[in-house]
């Protein structure tokens, strides 16, 4: 599955535009240097490009090509490539002199940086979570649980408020759990006030399963946010990180694991 240019955030839809029809009449960019000699582009936007992983092909690090990046278009800046035209001559860029020191990323900075850059990380949300999952039901489960209540984890996909005939606010939501599938919530205006949405990311749902043409729903009576690892970009080490993702991994690994007790 590839993702278009138009989903990210602050990418020259033009430049988008420019790199398919230089791809379609040059064949593919070899590396780095050749797409630089290619395309008229600025360090701001090829920075975009590399941190959301478009330059994976190369099979460098995303910040070694920063860093080789920012060397290359050294000096140059949006006004002028604006009109700039490709280099007649493959290789004409050429990459100073230099050691390049060994820089790596971790799963979880390609992720945030993803949430950051796209809206949504491409990995599981639940990898993210940074507190145990003990217990969950499926969205394919359900069926099996009309009537009872039950505990599920989704990822928030969307919220519409709405109001009841007394004017009270309530809403109906929708999340994708764990295997990727729907499921939706309706939380009435007791609940949608006591226990309101916080934005996106995972949330814990405890409610009623219902019913309403073929379709399951959970009635919640509580909602919780799950708190996620910390952004590992802005931590002070890398240790820290990476503990947090390890620990997260397994609580959620082990939630999923204990699905079926659920009630």
């Amino acid at each position: 599955i590839y993702l278009g240019f138009i989903l990210l955030h602050g990418f020259d839809q033009k430049i988008g535009i420019e790199i398919a029809r230089i791809r379609k009449e040059g064949g593919l960019f070899e590396n780095l240097i050749d797409f630089v000699d290619r395309v008229p582009i600025g360090i701001e936007q090829i920075t975009l490009l590399i941190r959301i992983g478009a330059f994976r092909f190369t099979s460098t690090s995303k910040q070694t090509l920063l860093w080789e990046a920012h060397h290359i278009l050294k000096g140059r800046n949006n006004k002028d490539v604006v009109a700039a035209m490709p280099s007649l001559f493959k290789g004409v860029t050429q990459i100073h002199d230099h050691k390049v020191p060994l820089l790596n990323q971790t799963f979880l900075e390609s992720a945030f940086d993803e949430i950051e850059l796209l809206g949504f990380p491409l990995c599981n949300p639940f990898e993210l979570a940074d507190e145990p999952m003990e217990m969950g039901t499926m969205a394919s489960e359900l069926s099996q649980k009309l009537g009872h209540f039950v505990v599920v984890y989704g990822y928030l996909v969307t919220v519409k408020d709405t109001k009841t005939a007394k004017g009270d606010r309530m809403n109906f939501a929708t999340f994708t759990d764990y295997n990727g599938d729907f499921l939706d919530s309706v939380h009435f205006p007791n609940i949608a006030s006591q226990f309101p949405f916080r934005g996106k990311g995972l949330y814990k749902i405890q409610g009623r399963v219902s019913e309403e043409f073929g379709f399951y729903t959970v009635e919640a009576s509580a909602l919780y946010k799950v708190a996620m690892v910390p952004d590992p970009r802005y931590t002070d080490t890398i240790s820290r990180s990476s503990d947090n993702y390890s620990k997260s991994s397994q609580s959620m690994k082990g939630g999923i694991n204990q699905t079926n007790t659920a009630v």
